[in-house]
């Protein structure tokens, strides 16, 4: 995810962006030379996040079936992702890209020293825990698998107005 980032430093023209609100932007890929930039998944679709000052600060990956985020070190813990999740990227997923429902997958505690603000984030955006559902990755780990439908994001925060 960190390549992506620093390629949108260096070549925005390879990817469409559109702004889904403040601070928050859709990106697709436009060209194959990117799609295998991080030697594992396709970045296809992905929401590149900023603060205040124009800087990028993180991005979450759509997977469609799941969503993968970083924020960058230095940027952590000032509420970004939340916001972020909250106020464009989940709004946006289920009334543009028309999802009814959007899972994640969280690396389990055991393997993972950000398990508990991950969860979190998660749990304040909307997703609960899918009870007992996990998927076992060879030499990664166990995930723990939350969800989200869109009718209970929207009844949870619907003092969220779409801008777009």
């Amino acid at each position: 995810m960190i390549r992506v980032l620093d390629a949108l430093k260096g070549e925005p023209w390879k990817f469409t962006h559109r702004v889904i609100g403040h601070g928050v932007i859709y990106s697709t890929c436009n060209t194959n030379e990117i799609l295998n930039i991080a030697q594992e998944t396709c970045f296809e679709s992905f929401f590149v996040i900023k603060n205040e000052y124009a800087e990028i600060v993180g991005c979450v990956y759509d997977m469609k079936y799941d969503l993968h985020w970083l924020i960058l070190r230095q940027f952590r813990g000032n509420g970004y992702l939340r916001s972020a999740l909250r106020n464009a990227i989940l709004p946006f997923i289920f009334k543009h890209l028309h999802r009814t429902k959007q899972t994640i997958r969280i690396l389990a505690p055991e393997n993972n020293a950000f398990y508990k603000k991950s969860s979190k984030v998660a749990r304040c955006v909307g997703f609960r825990r899918v009870s007992r559902k996990t998927t076992i990755i060879q030499g990664v780990g166990e995930y723990h698998h939350f969800s989200v439908t869109g009718k209970n994001f929207f009844s949870k925060f619907c003092k969220i107005v779409d801008n777009n």
